[in-house]
């Protein structure tokens, strides 16, 4: 995963390049239009080896999908990474699959512990597979007045 992270960020330069490693491998080429801006790099994991590269590389985490519980100390371990790595101080942004449905004050908990937006469970979970369009707008008109609204405020009261 490192040689393709390597080889992406060779890429975008958009010079002629090439690369050889031992999973990746390609003779000189080069991508046109070349990005006008830094391309963002996310990645998921939670094992030990996932959070190191995330740590050392990535820009923002994309969660894989775990219970409000256990965010917090994956957090923690995320951010001790980070500061081992010397980049703490540059900005980072989680997204993470919450795999329970949080109340308001469990995703200010969330928040608080580092994750700055989440994944929720999709709508057979929330208001049930024969669900129609009626039912699945008024759960995300709710889910905007009880949980999007207060965080914004929340979020925009601790920065």
């Amino acid at each position: 995963y490192d040689e393709c992270l390597d080889a992406l960020a060779l890429l975008w330069r958009g010079d002629w390049c090439e690369y050889h490693g031992e999973h990746v491998n390609f003779n000189a080429l080069r991508i046109l239009p070349v990005p006008d801006q830094s391309i963002p790099v996310y990645l998921g994991g939670s094992s030990d080896a996932a959070l190191r590269r995330i740590a050392r590389r990535a820009d923002g985490m994309i969660g894989n999908g775990n219970s409000a519980a256990e965010l917090p100390g994956l957090m923690a371990r995320l951010r001790q990474l980070r500061r081992e790595s010397g980049r703490e101080h540059l900005p980072f942004e989680t997204i993470m699959g919450v795999m329970d449905s949080p109340d308001l004050d469990t995703y200010k908990r969330l928040y608080d512990a580092g994750v700055t937006a989440s994944v929720n469970l999709p709508f057979p979970f929330t208001v049930g597979w024969g669900s129609d369009i009626d039912r699945k707008r008024q759960q995300m008109q709710r889910f905007a007045v009880v949980i999007v609204r207060p965080m914004t405020e929340y979020a925009a009261g601790r920065n």
